[in-house]
């Protein structure tokens, strides 16, 4: 199964490459790389760096909320982990990787591990919000009803918390976060600003395909890019390629619905995987043996 896991994300990014090769014009893409408005892809950049800060933020926040205090610099640690491993999981599985950094008690593993879910379901929460938003000033009523519905699943997985403790086999297991759903609520002050951090992470990622589809010159709509670049993020974190080459980008290209510009679109998002996820993963591997040793200096 963990080899599934593994052949499956690498068997995509391969296949997808090939595709490209055989349907899309790679020398227009290159063209348009070389075309791109530096101010646009800088500011980009800049904003993608700045999200490594505001994700240890908003972890740091959650943790605190849940009543499970780590400083912030820990934070700052766990997070540069999980993005130097997303550059290459699937599904961002190097999330999973952040408790394990906080602590390596099993309790409080599982515990962490169970914040780190809550993180990812407001996540999800946050982007379907924004989709719907998007749609609904479009009037996409079709595709609302999904957003909708992705609302609606989401709050029932939270509801679900309450009852962790009891599913069949890894119920006992699962003890230590049980008690989650009650503490968030309980904080619930601390529980809305990392929410509040949440949109505003997305937010600053809506700013970021902006400025990308700005650079390589393609007009388009804004409320578009509002109603459907949060539905190509969720399909770029399905276990099929490398780093949501691909998924996210075909998404996205399907949805705006406008093959006049195929080569361009595709343009502005690589330089989006290329900046969110291998930028910022090279960038976390060459921050995180200082911030490694920041940390040993405090315990």
């Amino acid at each position: 199964m963990k080899k599934i896991k593994v052949i499956l994300p690498l068997l995509g990014f391969c296949l997808i490459i090939l595709w490209i090769s055989y349907n899309i014009d790679v020398n227009q893409i290159i063209f348009s790389l070389k075309q791109t408005d530096k101010t646009y892809l800088l500011l980009a950049a800049i904003l993608s760096v700045i999200q490594i800060f505001l994700a240890s933020i908003r972890f740091y926040l959650f943790l605190d909320a849940a009543n499970t205090k780590v400083c912030l610099t820990k934070s700052i640690e766990a997070v540069m982990t999980a993005i130097a491993y997303n550059s290459f999981l699937p599904s961002k599985g190097g999330d999973l990787l952040k408790a394990f950094v906080i602590s390596q008690e099993k309790t409080k593993v599982i515990r962490i591990t169970g914040i780190t879910v809550v993180e990812r379901i407001f996540d999800l929460f946050t982007i379907a919000l924004i989709s719907l938003t998007g749609l609904l000033l479009l009037e996409e009523y079709k595709y609302a009803i999904t957003s909708v519905s992705l609302l609606c699943t989401l709050c029932v997985i939270l509801l679900g918390f309450k009852k962790i403790n009891q599913l069949p086999f890894i119920g006992k297991k699962l003890n230590s976060i049980k008690d989650l759903y009650r503490i968030f609520i309980k904080n619930w002050k601390s529980t809305i600003l990392a929410v509040t951090t949440c949109f505003l992470i997305w937010s600053i990622n809506l700013l970021i395909i902006i400025l990308l589809l700005k650079s390589v010159g393609f007009n388009f709509i804004y409320f578009k890019v509002l109603a459907y670049w949060p539905f190509a993020m969720i399909a770029g974190i399905l276990p099929l390629s490398i780093s949501g080459f691909g998924t996210r980008d075909g998404a996205f290209l399907y949805l705006l619905e406008n093959t006049e510009f195929t080569e361009t679109i595709l343009t502005a998002t690589f330089l989006y995987t290329l900046l969110v996820y291998w930028f910022l993963s090279i960038t976390s591997l060459i921050l995180l043996p200082f911030i490694k040793y920041n940390n040993r200096d405090k315990e």
